[in-house]
């Protein structure tokens, strides 16, 4: 019963968080953005009208855009992306960062980390523990 009842909390509770996040921040917005965020982890060019989105379409992120990057979807081949097309979606050192959204940490990140129990626990299941999912970033697309 214990190993089910850590199954249901390793679980991740949140997984369209890049979604929500990137319609938060949309919100905000009269302009579009480009971007890694659907759900089939096609990146996509959102542009923002006065009714909301207009459109999308799969598209490598140009220098003068601005692109929304869920590195949940954009950096691993997926069905809309080759592998041989991966680096083109990465973000790069260079690109200007202007907004992040990150969950916050649950309970059982924070208490291993402090009962020193963290280094013992699998990369894998401490970032479910913790963080299931990584922070999502708008950046500035330069060259």
């Amino acid at each position: 019963m214990a190993a089910n009842l850590v199954a249901v909390y390793v679980d991740n509770k949140n997984p369209r968080f890049g979604e929500r996040a990137l319609v938060g921040y949309l919100a905000s917005l009269r302009a579009g953005v480009h971007g890694s965020a659907d759900g089939g982890g096609c990146p996509l060019v959102l542009p923002v009208g006065k009714s909301g989105l207009c459109a999308h379409h799969c598209a490598v992120p140009i220098p003068g855009q601005i692109y929304f990057y869920n590195p949940k979807n954009a950096d691993r081949p997926n069905r809309f992306v080759s592998s041989e097309q991966v680096e083109l979606y990465k973000a790069k050192p260079e690109w200007q960062e202007i907004w992040r959204s990150e969950e916050p940490r649950r309970l059982a990140g924070v208490v291993m980390e402090q009962l020193g129990l963290a280094s013992r626990v699998p990369q894998s299941l401490l970032t479910k523990l913790d963080r299931p999912n990584p922070a999502v970033r708008v950046f500035m697309v330069t060259r």
